[in-house]
């Protein structure tokens, strides 16, 4: 038996297992891309991001769904020795796992700004910069992509299996996630530093008097700021608590002669699949308007046009919206 069949053997997995949970990746997050298209109401700037993240969630639920009907169909064989075949799960693979990572940083530093300077984030921040930032991100993640799939090409020993990696992963995996994870929790610190400074300064001082035509409270307008990074700091967390096990994990199993037990490579494996699907009753939970637009295609299978049409400009701008 080859290693590959014995990590394989070794999983509590079973195919038909993995294939249901890859559809419950899939279905949830292609649901939460219908119901942002569909929901003119909910294209913020911020949405960009989510619908960004749905995309590599579905790509990682496709790529384990796919993987694992072969199997059933009794085409393992066959995908362990079609080094095209291979190749194509592991480009989709890698990509949506870094796109994934690069996805949080480029949020959070979006966030940074969002909250430290929301008036130069009104003025330069627009919904086309931030498709580009997405666009420019998901570039860099398939050009790293390539070079993984480049690199796996050349190494004729190159295995094509879910629960196993190579020591090129290590290399390329391990730096983006820890760089980018760095990066982003620095963003995230100084997120909170700088909220606790300005919510200190504004105080209940700073609520108007009764009766005035101002806007809302300074302090209100902060809290608001705040609600609209919250949904991504949770999801930041999750991320890092499922991946950085298997991250670490795999730089040890490929880079050092310690021996990984295959449950504890399977268990981190399953943490990794968990975050995507997590991800959706994360946005449900902390997005009043998502949630709502959500289950009302569920319900319904439409949303109420004049939603759309009655706010479609107010919800590309920055002021006065959760973004």
């Amino acid at each position: 038996m080859t290693e590959t069949e014995n990590q394989e053997a070794a999983g509590p997995r079973t195919p038909a297992l993995m294939l249901v949970l890859g559809l419950a990746i899939v279905l949830p997050n292609a649901w939460t891309s219908v119901t942002i298209t569909r929901t003119r109401a909910l294209w913020t700037t911020s949405i960009v991001y989510v619908t960004s993240l749905a995309v590599t969630d579905m790509m990682v639920g496709f790529s384990l769904a796919a993987y694992n009907v072969l199997i059933l169909l009794g085409y393992d064989a066959w995908l362990a020795e079609n080094k095209l075949a291979c190749l194509g799960y592991v480009f989709i693979t890698f990509l949506s796992v870094v796109a994934s990572i690069m996805s949080y940083t480029v949020i959070s530093i979006d966030r940074y700004v969002y909250i430290s300077r929301p008036y130069f984030y009104q003025r330069a921040i627009t919904p086309r910069r931030v498709v580009g930032s997405v666009l420019t991100m998901w570039g860099a993640a398939t050009g790293l992509a390539v070079v993984m799939c480049a690199l796996k090409n050349a190494d004729e020993n190159v295995v094509c299996s879910r629960s196993t990696a190579s020591k090129t992963d290590a290399y390329i995996v391990g730096p983006v996630y820890f760089t980018c994870s760095a990066v982003s929790g620095i963003m995230y610190a100084l997120i909170s530093r700088i909220a606790l400074q300005q919510l200190k300064r504004t105080g209940p001082s700073q609520t108007p008097t009764a009766g005035t035509a101002e806007g809302p409270p300074v302090q209100e307008a902060l809290r608001r700021r705040l609600r609209a990074v919250k949904m991504f700091v949770v999801v930041f967390g999750v991320f890092l608590i499922c991946y950085t096990p298997y991250v670490v994990i795999n730089a040890m199993q490929r880079l050092t002669p310690v021996p990984v037990p295959n449950n504890v490579n399977n268990a981190c494996l399953m943490l990794v699949l968990l975050n995507s699907l997590l991800n959706v009753p994360i946005y449900l939970a902390l997005n009043a308007e998502f949630r709502v637009a959500f289950t009302r295609l569920c319900r319904r299978g439409q949303v109420e046009s004049r939603q759309g049409s009655s706010m479609e400009l107010a919800s590309w701008t920055i002021s006065g919206r959760r973004t």
